[in-house]
């Protein structure tokens, strides 16, 4: 199986038998879009929340609105139904632990916000708290795992995203 890491601000896309996989995850997020009947994978690596500035040194895909417009866009494009497409989140972590921090809750919010405003319903999660993060999802059998922290894997549930949502 071909395994594909996705780092900070890309984007990878993967059809039928291969591994896409972000690694450790601090305050980013990684959102999974998987669309089984397709056997099709998107996973974007995202920095911080909103949309980027319309300065073009910036890289975009870094912030959360636009990787994911840029997600949708090419897990549509390879050939992903937009009804089908199931949505996945980990990361947010405030990993140093630093007071009132803006960027790990701007980020989880600003995911969450956009989704749900683009009707792409997250259907498993793992966000928030102060460890670190990894997920990968095999797009042949649309297993979806994430460590927290030193932990072993786990597969991903859906979650209370409620506390999050309107924030």
């Amino acid at each position: 199986m071909k395994i594909i890491d996705v780092n900070l601000g890309e984007i990878k896309i993967v059809k039928g038998n291969g591994l896409l996989r972000a690694l450790s995850l601090g305050s980013c997020i990684a959102i999974v879009f998987y669309d089984a009947k397709n056997k099709l994978g998107g996973l974007a690596h995202v920095m911080l929340p909103g949309k980027s500035p319309k300065h073009r040194l910036i890289k975009r895909k870094r912030y959360a609105i636009n990787a994911i417009d840029a997600l949708l866009k090419r897990i549509i494009n390879s050939g992903a139904n937009e009804a089908d497409i199931k949505v996945s989140i980990v990361g947010g972590g405030n990993v140093l632990k630093i007071k009132n921090d803006d960027i790990c809750r701007g980020n989880i919010c600003s995911v969450i916000g956009y989704l749900k405003e683009n009707n792409l319903e997250i259907v498993g999660s793992s966000v928030g708290g102060f460890q670190r993060r990894s997920v990968s999802v095999n797009v042949e059998n649309g297993d979806i795992v994430y460590t927290l922290g030193n932990s072993a894997q786990k597969i991903i549930k859906k979650n209370n995203l409620q506390r999050w949502i309107g924030e």
